[in-house]
């Protein structure tokens, strides 16, 4: 029933080939109290405390939620990654052709990146910033200027310990 009623929703707000970006988010609700599922997981604000890890995946042009799963606290953001994604592609009407994909941190991981790459899917993915990063990042020799006259970007290849390829990442926001 919620995937007619999902259907329905988009027919009536409507998109069109122009969408083609997701934004995949995750985050982690604090529960009080004995709830179904909530485990003792990652949870930044109260750990120890119980909770649940929802995963989101979002039409970004319709601000449309294209996809959810409610998962207990102790799951990751990767767990099970891939089926959650040939779920939300394989939920889409025809007209929408995902092409793109923005996801936060808990996405930063082999698992992900070779799942996007094997999919065709263009990619940008928040990076946390840890001294190995960092250091690449300073040594970057040619930073571009954007619109914005205080900020410049610039390119890099990038080889996480455990990943078998370098990939390339852009790194901006450096005050100039």
């Amino acid at each position: 029933m919620s995937q007619v009623l999902w259907l329905w929703t988009f027919y009536r707000i409507g998109t069109g080939k122009t969408d083609r970006t997701l934004d995949l988010d995750s985050s982690v609700f604090t529960r009080y109290g004995s709830k179904e599922g909530a485990k003792k997981g990652y949870n930044p604000k109260k750990p120890g405390r119980p909770s649940h890890r929802p995963i989101f995946a979002i039409l970004s042009g319709a601000k449309i939620v294209a996809n959810l799963w409610l998962r207990s606290g102790e799951i990751s953001c990767l767990t099970k990654i891939d089926h959650f994604m040939d779920e939300t592609l394989a939920k889409l009407p025809s007209c929408i052709e995902i092409t793109h994909v923005r996801a936060d941190s808990g996405f930063h991981a082999r698992k992900a990146l070779s799942y996007f790459e094997g999919k065709g899917l263009k990619y940008a993915v928040y990076v946390r910033m840890d001294p190995r990063i960092q250091r690449a990042i300073a040594s970057i020799g040619k930073w571009s200027p954007i619109d914005d006259p205080n900020r410049e970007i610039a390119d890099i290849s990038y080889r996480a310990l455990k990943w078998k390829k370098h990939r390339r990442g852009g790194s901006g926001k450096r005050a100039v």
